[in-house]
């Protein structure tokens, strides 16, 4: 019983650590997308962004190709904020109903906070966007994007959270939780409908999003460790 119990904390103390980096690196992401957002919303705020911009919307329309065109409207339509809120949706659904509200709840909160957030910054700096936006019918605010903003605080999120749950092998999230933003805010660059700086501070809001859900996610991983162990804990008492 001795070397059982024994055995039984040893693992429990390597959970633990586990855990306490894992939070650790959650609320450094966290700092570090904030910072990134006071930084590029500063610089937006204080139109001290517009070379920066420009040299980089002048990069991608000088090297707009036609497929290219066509290969961005795809991914710029399915990384929309509404096929993702739907997506984060269906996972936190399937993993609150499979591993409970704690770990579903993370992934829901994500698209939440998102477009919360997003549609207070469009009002906040009422940043008009580009002209390529005009020609194809887009005529809200700019800063941050939208597309940007969710696509990094829900599929960074639900990326690490499979992956935590042992869902996903560990290259396969990072890919997808790199990729996937990235991917979704260069196509709107690529297709002129948002300024650079309109995608850096959606990411850096994201990021901020996945920190704050990926340390809840912790929390609550904590919090069921303390209650699966609480039985070994009396019978070595």
């Amino acid at each position: 019983m001795r070397y059982w119990t024994r055995s039984w904390n040893s693992i429990r103390a390597i959970v633990r650590r586990e855990i306490a980096w894992h939070l650790v690196a959650a609320i450094s992401a966290s700092l570090i997308g904030l910072a990134l957002l006071a930084k590029v919303g500063e610089d937006v705020f204080e139109h001290e962004s517009g070379g920066f911009d420009s040299s980089v919307r002048a990069w991608f329309l000088a090297h707009r190709t036609p497929f290219g065109e066509t290969f961005f409207a795809w991914v710029t339509r399915i990384g929309a904020t509404a096929p993702v809120i739907v997506v984060a949706i269906l996972i936190g659904a399937w993993l609150w109903k499979s591993r409970g509200r704690g770990v579903g709840g993370s992934v829901i909160f994500a698209p939440a906070a998102a477009v919360a957030i997003y549609d207070i910054g469009k009002l906040v700096y009422a940043r008009a966007r580009p002209a390529g936006a005009t020609a194809a019918g887009i005529f809200t605010y700019s800063f941050p994007s939208g597309h940007a903003t969710t696509a990094a605080a829900v599929v960074v999120t639900a990326a690490y959270v499979l992956w935590r749950e042992r869902l996903l092998p560990r290259n396969l999230a990072i890919a997808i939780g790199l990729l996937v933003p990235l991917l979704i805010g260069v196509s709107r660059v690529y297709l002129d409908v948002h300024w650079a700086t309109d995608v850096l501070g959606g990411w850096s809001i994201g990021i901020v999003i996945f920190g704050l859900c990926a340390a809840a996610y912790e929390r609550e991983r904590r919090r069921v460790e303390r209650i699966a162990a609480a039985p070994a804990q009396r019978q070595a008492a």
